[in-house]
């Protein structure tokens, strides 16, 4: 039971972050975007 939880919740994670190496201005833009879908994702 226990490890059926376990694995349960490790699924809930959704994907990986991966990390990225950008300039400041490019990052903002991206980190605009993102969050706008997510925004849009939680609406419909």
């Amino acid at each position: 039971m226990t490890s059926q939880l376990q694995s349960m919740f490790q699924n809930l994670g959704g994907q990986k972050q991966k990390a990225r190496k950008l300039k400041i201005k490019d990052a903002m833009k991206l980190l605009i975007e993102e969050e706008a879908a997510k925004l849009v994702n939680r609406k419909s």
